[in-house]
């Protein structure tokens, strides 16, 4: 029975809301599919690439550096291999800080991030030679990949959008179901709009797979779930009614989850004009169950004018929906979504 079953076909009654992945970095690489479900394990990359993967990965724990790792393809021209890294600032944000590389193909990936990641946390051994048996990053090439023999970190069109589909078929059924019909209903979408700055990719798991067909929209970091085209031509338009994106809304990964319900009845109020903010939040306080959260948002206007809220937010377990978080899952898991329990205005 439980073959038949698409965990995306039980969650029609869920809210989104408070799903959104909040990682600080995210990494994307360039592979062409297939994809195994631990993506390190896919065909694309060679024996030797994955040890020097696994080292490298561990070195980034080591760090104690949180990044989120992703594979991504798209049929564009070309022979290079894209690099799309984005890190959350500090401070009043409105998005992800981008940076992106065409390399020459999926080894040379390593020394980039190597160089990004890495560079100034670890101290180089004195023959120079890192993972993979690359050279390490000399000073200057920290300072500036491009000396960095065969890198170009000029995108071909400029401020792009980085529209990432999760086609990750091998992960959950649901997305290779929903995700990859989607995908190329966004390609058509895009064409149709004339949107020569919307990049549209498939992308490996990132969560929310029984929400597919599943999105995040980059720089800025929002989350989508149940995507359609049309909402699709709202997101990238900004036109049309707002509260078409009330029950697709995951959240703003720049946000902590408990943030994020807040941040939708923002959305609502303030209409299209909200993705012109730029927002700062701080956990006040929590409890050890992490079911009760008091926290500080500030957001600031294009014209410099800035609010500041005081939230308290709880989960609250009699409103639990028992659901299997994915198709493989013969377990049913209770998941509770937050509730604003107070707000006030502080300046």
């Amino acid at each position: 029975m439980m073959n038949q079953f698409f965990c995306s076909q039980q969650t029609e009654g869920e809210d989104l809301i408070g799903t959104a992945d909040t990682a600080p970095i995210y990494v994307f690489l360039e592979c062409p599919p297939p994809w195994t479900m631990e993506i390190w394990n896919s065909p694309a990359l060679s024996e030797e690439l994955k040890r020097a993967y696994l080292q490298f990965r561990q070195a980034v724990h080591d760090n104690k550096l949180n990044v989120r790792f992703g594979f991504i393809y798209g049929n564009r021209p070309g022979n290079t291999t894209k690099i799309l890294i984005f890190r959350k600032p500090l401070g009043f944000a409105s998005g992800y800080q981008k940076q992106e590389f065409n390399v020459s193909n999926l080894e040379a990936t390593l020394p980039i991030l190597q160089t990004n990641l890495l560079g100034g946390l670890q101290k180089p051994a004195p023959s120079r030679v890192g993972l993979y048996g690359q050279s390490l990053p000399t000073q200057a090439q920290i300072e500036n990949p491009l000396l960095i023999p065969g890198v170009d970190i000029n995108p071909a069109v400029p401020d792009p959008k980085d529209i990432l589909i999760c086609t990750h078929g091998s992960y959950d059924k649901c997305c290779a179901r929903y995700g990859n019909i989607f995908y190329r209903q966004a390609l058509e979408t895009v064409e149709n709009l004339s949107l020569n700055q919307v990049r549209i990719w498939q992308c490996t798991h990132f969560g929310g797979h029984r929400f597919a067909p599943t999105a995040i929209a980059f720089p800025e970091g929002r989350f989508y779930g149940r995507l359609t085209p049309e909402s699709l031509t709202a997101i990238l338009t900004r036109q049309g009614d707002i509260d078409v994106l009330a029950p697709l809304y995951r959240g703003w990964s720049l946000l902590p989850h408990p943030a994020q319900i807040w941040e939708r009845e923002l959305l609502h109020r303030l209409g299209w004009d909200w993705f012109n903010y730029s927002v700062n939040c701080q956990i006040l306080e929590q409890d050890e169950e992490n079911s009760y959260y008091c926290l500080k948002i500030e957001y600031q206007s294009l014209e410099g004018m800035i609010h500041c809220d005081r939230l308290e937010v709880i989960k609250d377990p009699n409103r639990a929906v028992a659901l299997h978080l994915s198709c493989q899952s013969d377990a049913v898991s209770h998941v509770s979504p937050f509730f604003l329990k107070t707000w006030a205005k502080i300046h």
